[in-house]
Order: C-alpha cells, then structure tokens, then sequence
C-alpha cells in the first residue's frame, strides 16, 4: 500500500493547476467555504430522504423531495471539486496518515 500511497503524492505533485490559486490569500478560504456549502447541500437532501423513508414528514410528497435531487447533485459537485483541489495542492496532508499503518 504504501508504493501506491507514493505514486498518488508524486503525481499529485507533479500536477500544479490548483496550487497557484489554493496558495493566494483567499483560496483556500473560498475552497473551504464551497466545500462546506456542498456536504451541507448534499448531506441536507440525503437527510431529507432518510427523515422521510423513517416515517417522518409522510405529508411531503415525494414529488416534492424529488426536486432537491439537482441541489444535493450540485451539493456533491462542488465538494468533489473543492477536495480534489485540496488533494492535488497538499498531498501529504491527506494521503499520509500517521495515525493509521498498515
């Protein structure tokens, strides 16, 4: 496993179009910001999914939850883009776990 792990962070590094935007003085902030606005979106519908699957909320159809689909589909966008470029700009940080050996 751990080969893998150094062939992931050597082509992550080698990759450097996120980093000059991540590295500016209001990237990652807006990254972070984006990515939080995104699991809110995506774990907010999959809540309102599960709420209504457990027997609460039966007066809401399902028609209706149906049309927040598109923003829990949007939700997950934005949080896999904002964590793809938190991977590709720091690697190490997120690939190399210290707590975890194999």
């Amino acid at each position: 496993m751990y080969v893998l792990q150094i062939w992931i962070y050597d082509t992550l590094r080698a990759m450097k179009w996120a980093t000059p935007f991540m590295t500016s003085k209001w990237g990652w902030p807006f990254c972070e910001t984006v990515h939080f606005l995104g699991l809110s979106l995506l774990i907010g519908t999959i809540g309102m999914f599960d709420l209504r699957l457990l027997g609460m909320g039966r007066r809401v159809p399902i028609r209706a939850l149906h049309k927040l689909v598109r923003w829990g589909v949007s939700g997950y966008l934005m949080a896999l883009m904002t964590g793809i470029m938190f991977l590709a700009t720091e690697p190490d940080q997120y690939i190399f776990n210290s707590a975890f050996h194999w």
